[in-house]
């Protein structure tokens, strides 16, 4: 889990944002960002095409985890379940 707050204004208010999941490291918190840069990070997480914005998923480069593979695991837990039921059965 990380935690950061977003960029805004001196007349707008600031708020917190906060993301966890297999995506993300730890226990990290960024430097204030723009909110138009949520848009794309959410695009990447759901690997789906962004249209054109003014956003950008730099500034979450040090807490993104990008080799993980939600579907991969998946698979490999399935298949360790199926290993372990093959050998009790």
């Amino acid at each position: 889990m990380f935690y950061f707050i977003i960029k805004k204004s001196i007349l707008d208010v600031i708020f917190p944002f906060q993301a966890h999941g297999p995506n993300f490291k730890k226990n990290k918190i960024l430097q204030p960002f723009d909110n138009v840069n949520i848009y794309p990070l959410l695009c990447k997480l759901l690997n789906i095409n962004c249209h054109a914005n003014n956003g950008t998923t730099k500034v979450f480069d040090s807490v993104y985890i990008s080799d993980f593979n939600l579907l991969d695991k998946i698979s490999e837990i399935w298949n360790n379940l199926y290993s372990n039921f093959n050998k009790i059965f």
